[in-house]
Order: structure tokens, then C-alpha cells, then sequence
């Protein structure tokens, strides 16, 4: 059964169609990737799931609900939480403020005087946050320091944290080795096989086809807009347009 679908969908940026009628599924458990060359629609594809775009035609789902007109605080309320491209993370902000930033969709509680408290959000955010930081010691090391004088890699690292702070059912990952030395990248994709097997569903787009592919259980390949190619990751892996195209075979 799917948790993640995408019916047709067409997404534009004003006048420039830049998705003309994708169709991806995404089933519990999984991963699968989204390879293709720049400008292809990869990107543009998890704006458009997370709620940041709004596609003119077509629907998504998310287990089995149209998502399409959500705004995107309410898709990540849902269950749904992207780690965009370049990280974005707050700069000023410690590590352990831009991780708590990451729970802003946990629900309050209110006390009997109608005054706000903890809630939900005080019951599950340490939890979330111990989680975060056995995932990634580095982060616990330096919880008080600022974002911004992390290593990219570091930084990389307290992105997808800070997503897991929602406590997602879907990580949607943005190309998270993008600028990273292989080294660091090669780790990055260890700590991403490690959160699916915590059962998180990941849809990925990545650079790195031949990573993106040895990882995921499926694949699509998108040119203009379009999905070219799809199938398990490693019949991509074998597939000679792939590996001309995407793997310098």
C-alpha cells in the first residue's frame, strides 16, 4: 500500500511548466530516489509534496488523503518533512535551539486556567531529541554551540535532525551530499540506511546516482519534467541509458 502518490501532476514557476504530469509512488517502508540532470523536475517535485509549491493539475496523496491544498505546516503536521537542499539551518541558532525548531508542529496542551503548556510537544520533544542525538553523537557534543560554525558536513547532519524533530512518517532528502567530500557523503548515506530502518519512508533526490541507487529499493529517472525511466534501483543500476547518462559508465 502507497503513502506517498503523485497523480499527474503538473507544477509551474509562473508560465514554465517545469512537472508535466508526474506519476510516482511510494510505498511504507521504502526507499526510492529521484535521479535526473539539473532542471530536471527533482527538486521542484518535493516542493511540490511538502506543500511550498502547489501543483495547477493532478493530485498527491498522502495515505490516501489529497494533501495538494495543505499548507505546508499542516503536510509536516501529517507527517511529512523535508530536508531542503543546502541545509538551511538557522546560523545563529545552538544546535539544540535548531533541532527544537524542528518540533514547532507538536501540539499544545492547555492547562485548567486556559494558559498554554508543554503539552504533547513537552512529552515528546526530549524524547525526539535523544533519539536525534544517538543518531548523530556529534550534535550532543556540541548541542550548545551555533549552527553555523558546524562543518558543512556537521551541518548536513543537524538538517536532517531537525526534519526527524517532526517525527515524520515520509523524509523527503533534498540532495544531502551536495558540496560534501566523499568521505562525509559516504557517512551521510549510512546514517540515511540507518533512519529507514527505523521504518521512515524516504523519498531521496540525490547527484550521486550511483548512491542514490544502491540504496533505494526503487528509482525514477525524470528528464524535463517527466518520468523517462523506473524500477528497482538496481535495474537502473544496469540500465545502459542510466549508466551513460547518470553513472559515466
Amino acid at each position: 500500500m502507497s503513502v506517498l502518490r503523485l497523480e499527474n501532476v503538473h507544477t509551474f514557476y509562473g508560465h514554465a511548466e517545469a512537472l508535466r504530469g508526474i506519476d510516482i509512488e511510494v510505498t511504507k517502508g521504502e526507499v526510492v530516489c529521484l535521479i535526473g540532470n539539473n532542471g530536471a523536475g527533482k527538486s521542484t517535485t518535493l516542493m511540490s509534496i511538502s506543500g511550498i509549491l502547489k501543483p495547477k493539475m493532478g493530485s498527491i496523496y498522502f495515505e490516501d488523503r489529497v494533501i495538494n491544498n495543505l499548507p505546508p505546516h499542516e503536510i509536516v503536521k501529517m507527517g511529512i518533512s523535508q530536508v531542503p537542499e543546502g541545509r538551511r539551518i538557522f546560523p545563529r541558532l545552538t544546535i539544540r535551539e535548531n533541532l527544537e525548531m524542528g518540533a514547532f508542529t507538536r501540539d499544545y496542551g492547555r492547562c485548567p486556567t486556559g494558559a498554554r503548556q508543554g503539552g504533547d510537544r513537552a512529552l515528546k520533544v526530549p524524547g525526539l531529541l535523544s533519539k536525534v542525538f544517538d543518531l548523530f553523537p556529534v550534535l550532543k557534543e556540541r548541542e550548545k554551540q551555533p549552527g553555523g560554525t558546524l562543518s558543512g558536513g556537521e551541518q548536513q547532519m543537524l538538517a536532517i535532525g531537525r526534519a526527524l524533530m517532526s517525527n515524520p512518517k515520509v523524509l523527503l532528502l533534498d540532495e544531502p551530499s551536495l558540496g560534501l567530500s566523499p568521505i562525509i557523503a559516504s557517512k551521510i548515506f549510512k546514517i540515511i540506511r540507518e533512519i529507514s530502518e527505523e521504518g521512515i519512508t524516504i523519498l531521496l533526490v540525490e547527484q550521486n546516482a550511483h548512491a542514490a541507487l544502491g540504496l533505494s529499493k526503487r528509482g525514477y529517472v525524470l528528464e524535463s519534467g517527466r518520468i523517462a525511466l523506473s524500477g528497482t534501483g538496481q535495474e537502473l543500476l544496469n540500465n545502459e541509458l542510466v549508466k551513460k547518462a547518470y553513472l559515466g559508465e
